[in-house]
Formats: structure tokens, sequence, C-alpha cells
């Protein structure tokens, strides 16, 4: 058998807050560690880590260095992934040796069409990739071997590719093939999420000396942030179950499977021999659960529990801290027909080292909460507050994810949403807010008639064919559509005017000031004066109570002009 030679590529991220973005994609270590144990040779590249080395990469691949190259492509950075993807398709082309470029992850299963459509692409990988991608190393490695001469992927096509299970391609004949994902079981599951992390390696080191290069954990502790550049992320789950009207992840397994599944999760016990493997063998200090829903109730307290015995028999240092993603009614329990606060479990996550809850909270209106487009129909607002107020009241630091341009949204529900989410960011909370709503293949929300998006425009250089790309919700309410496309603007000017007029530097501005950014903008383009005051008060009070105002004795506002 030839070797095989893999070369595996992150989609380019922003990373403006390079404490929330910088951070290794753990599938594509996970692909290269599963190839590597079956004696393939595999290299990761991280253009945002090291943008230097893509022409080092382009080179190797121009002398015949890679057989197949693939990327973890997003669909926030399509453009720029198809752009990257048709360089690397010319540097193939120059190659001696025949190669194949492949795409995977969440976008690339659930806009596999769409993807397809590009010439510089040979096929997606649907579902989890460490299996398929194994086969098609060992399938093209024999067909090199038994057809040296040959110059294009077209026979391949024809004898290998339809016994690869969970892959799509374009056939010789132009013809969608669909060779959907075997459903998945618990033993691979675990094997995949749990078995395979003991023996991975990744360089975590690399990335927390680049997240300490960029800025200081002084700038980054700020309004009530606990940031570690120590931190490692990590997923205890299949899938997200739930059925949020603008998220595209519950239809990721079901999609590749071709039909409905179940979410499986790791038992406490193993989430809990996760993290003892994590800060023995890399040394976090922070860990991160980065499952859309984390806090299964009955397996976080067991969690909580043996955090709370390891940290106590010194297994786990005493100052680990835990953060999740999670829902707000997770912590909500039912009695006597009254919904209240399971106080039981945020004392004992407060216990164990939780500190941040990110909570999909999205919007403070009730009618909102349960309109298609975001479909939380869980909880309502008074549970929300309660919630948040519980999780102060303990001194846990939650985080309000929001989207502000919601399509449905009327006027005074923006603007409620706004002036209750300050409330709460001044009482210490963080905040992660989206100005619009990403329309992501695979949402519910793009199977809905009644929502229009706008859409973004991609033509290849050499064919000049055209794709469609999907991007934000066109708001319904005639006023707020005639200024939802400059908020972004407006928001990164009055960021500039703060990086002028503070202490605060462009490599470190926190999310909750961020979020009020776009609060001022939005105000402002609605000629709502005394709002847009109101909200530069108060993210002046949070400069200010933070020590980063260039005077520290004036406790005043500089004008404000756009």
């Amino acid at each position: 058998m030839d070797n095989i030679n893999v070369l595996l590529m992150s989609s380019h991220r922003d990373s403006s807050d390079f404490y929330v973005s910088l951070a290794p994609s753990e599938g594509l270590y996970r692909l290269k560690n599963y190839l590597n144990i079956n004696s393939i040779q595999c290299d990761v590249h991280d253009p945002e880590l090291n943008p230097e080395m893509t022409c080092t990469y382009l080179s190797k691949v121009s002398q015949g260095s890679y057989n197949i190259i693939g990327m973890g492509i997003t669909h926030q950075n399509m453009v720029n992934d198809l752009n990257m993807l048709m360089k690397y398709r010319d540097a193939t082309k120059t190659s001696k040796k025949l190669s194949l470029i492949i795409a995977g992850g969440a976008e690339a299963t659930l806009n596999y069409k769409t993807w397809l459509n590009v010439p510089d692409i040979d096929l997606i990988i649907l579902g989890f990739g460490e299996i398929p991608l194994l086969e098609l190393c060992l399938y093209f490695s024999k067909f090199l071997s038994d057809n040296p001469a040959a110059t294009s992927v077209s026979s391949f096509k024809e004898t290998s590719l339809n016994r690869i299970d969970s892959i799509a391609y374009l056939d010789n004949n132009n013809k969608l093939v669909v060779n959907h994902a075997p459903v998945l079981k618990k033993p691979l599951f675990e094997n995949l999420f749990y078995d395979q992390c003991f023996v991975m390696d990744i360089p975590y080191n690399k990335y927390w000396r680049a997240v300490k290069k960029a800025s200081t954990e002084k700038k980054l502790n700020f309004h009530n942030n606990r940031f570690f550049a120590e931190n490692i992320r990590l997923y205890t789950s299949s899938h997200c179950n739930k059925k949020c009207g603008f998220c595209s992840s519950p239809a990721f397994l079901p999609e590749a499977q071709n039909q409905k599944c179940k979410t499986m999760i790791l038992s406490a016990e193993q989430v809990h021999d996760l993290v003892l493997h994590n800060t023995d063998k890399y040394g976090a200090k922070s860990i991160l659960f980065s499952d859309d829903d984390f806090m299964d109730p009955k397996r976080s307290m067991r969690f909580c529990e043996l955090i709370i015995n390891s940290k106590q028999s010194g297994r786990l240092p005493k100052d680990l801290v835990l953060n999740s993603q999670s829902r707000v009614d997770n912590f909500l329990v039912r009695q006597n027909s009254v919904w209240k606060v399971n106080y039981d479990l945020i004392k004992l996550c407060k216990k164990a080292g939780f500190y941040t809850f990110t909570l999909g909270i999205e919007t403070f209106s009730d009618r909102l909460l349960k309109c298609p487009s975001v479909n939380k129909r869980g909880y309502k607002e008074y549970q929300i507050k309660l919630v948040l107020n519980a999780m102060l009241e303990v001194n846990l630091n939650p985080c309000i994810n929001l989207i502000l341009i919601i399509p449905d949204t009327t006027i005074e529900e923006l603007v409620y949403t706004m002036k209750m989410s300050k409330e709460y960011v001044m009482k210490g909370c963080q905040l992660a807010p989206t100005s619009l709503m990403d329309i992501l293949p695979g949402a519910p929300i793009t199977q809905m008639p009644q929502y229009k998006y706008t859409t973004l425009s991609w033509k290849h250089d050499e064919t000049s064919k055209e794709i469609r790309i999907e991007d934000v919700a066109i708001p319904n309410h005639p006023e707020i559509q005639k200024i939802y496309t400059q908020i972004k603007d407006v928001a990164s000017d009055v960021r500039t005017y703060f990086l002028e007029h503070s202490l605060l530097t462009n490599d470190a501005v926190p999310k909750p000031l961020t979020g009020i950014f776009s609060f001022i903008a939005i105000a402002r383009l609605l000629g709502m004066k005394e709002l847009e005051d109101d909200f530069m008060k108060s993210a002046w009070k949070i400069v200010h109570r933070e020590g980063f105002n260039k005077d520290e004795k004036n406790t005043s506002s500089p004008k404000f002009q756009i």
C-alpha cells in the first residue's frame, strides 16, 4: 500500500477577541489522531494560529507532499473558505501527485449540495469523520498503488467511492451521490468522545502562548470575567436535541444519518475522568464544556460531587474553574405546580468550581421566545430573571446570549430586551449579543417561508460559477428594516470612539461593552437620543469602574458624535 499523507485545515476565524476564539479545533486533532494510530501521516494547519504557514503548506501541496487536503469549513467564513480551497486546488495542479480536496464539519454536512457545486471540492464527509476519512485514505492508497499513471479522480470515483459510507459527491455524470452515515451506536460514540481523548495530543501550549502574547490576563479579567489562557474545551454529547428556530446544531447527525437519532451523553464519571486527564496532561486551569447544552441536571449533580471530592482529596487543583453552555430551564424545578429555581443544583455547581454559565436567553420577550424563529418554549421571562438573580446571589457569573434583531421583533420588544440586558450587565452579568440573526443551513428557520433573508454572492475565478450564500434574517418591522444593515458599522464607530477616549485596547474589549456598543448603535439609528445617552452612561460607568478611564479623576464621558 502506498503511503498516504493528509493535510487538514481549520476555517479562518475572527480573532478580534482572542480569549474567546483562539483555540484549537478539537475535531481536526481527533481526526489526525485517528489517522495516526492507523499508520497514516496527517498534519494540521490552523491559519489563525500560524497565518505565515499557509504559503508553506500551499508550496508543499504544489510539490506533491499531500494526497488528501481537507478543510473543516464554516458557514460564517464561507467566502474565505471557498477562496482558500481554490488556492489549494490550484496548487495540486502543479503537483505530480493525484490529490483529493475534501471538506467536513457541521456546515459541510448540512450544506453539502451547495459546496459540491464548487468544482474545487471532490467530496464531502458527512457527520463524524474519523471512520469515513480513514476508509477514504485506505481506498485512495490502494487506487494509487493499482493506478500509478492516473491523472484524474474520475476512475477513483467510479471504482471506490460507492463503497464508503458517510460521504457525498458528484459522480462522473455530475449526479449527486449521498452515502449516508450508519446510525451512531453508543460504543462508537464513547470511543470517539471518550476513549480517543486519552491517546491523542493537542498542542494547547502553542495556543496558550499565542493568547498570552496577544494580551494580558489583567486586560481580559474585566467586568467579573475569570480568564485563563490555559483553558480546554470539552464535548460530552453527540449533538443537541432542542429545536431552536435559528440553530442548525440539532440537524447535524439526523442529516448525516438521514433519520432521527437520540442524543448520547457521557456519564458523570466519564466527564470527570476527562477533566482529570486534561489537568494532569496539559495543566489546564479552566475547563469549558462546549456542548450546546451541558447541564443535564441529574448528570450534573453527580459530576459536581465527583469534582468536589477530587478537589478535597488533592486529586484536582482546588482553584480549577469550570464553565459551560446551558439553558435556563435546566436550573428550574417544578414544586406544587410552581416553577422554582433549583438552588441545590446551583449551589453544588458553585461549590464544584463552576463560574460562568452561558445561557441561550436570546430575548426578554415572552412572545419572541415562542415565535418560530426562536422557539424557546421551555421557559418565560420571569423564569429567566429568577435564574439570573439566583446565580448572581451565589456569586456565579451568568453570560446572557442575545439575538438583537429577531425577525419578528417590534421596536418595543427590542428596546425592552436591551434595557433588561443592560440592567443585568450593570449587576455583573456577562453579555454575548449577536446583532442580527444568522441564517444557517439546517436551521428550522430555513424551512419557514414566512421569513426572508439576505444572501451573499461568490463567483469562481475560472468557471465564473456563482454560489449564493445564506446570510442574515430580514426583520419584519419596517423601521427596523431601514436600519438593521447599518448596526455593525455604527457599533464599530462606537468601539473606535471608546478605544480613543479610554485605556481600552483593541485586543481586549470585553463582550459586555461590545454588547452595549450595539445597543448604542441601535438607539442612535432609531433616533432614540435619551436611550442612547443612557447606554453611553452605562458603558462609561463600566469603563470607570474597571479602571480603564484615561484620567482617574475624571468620571464624566466625552461628548459622543458619529
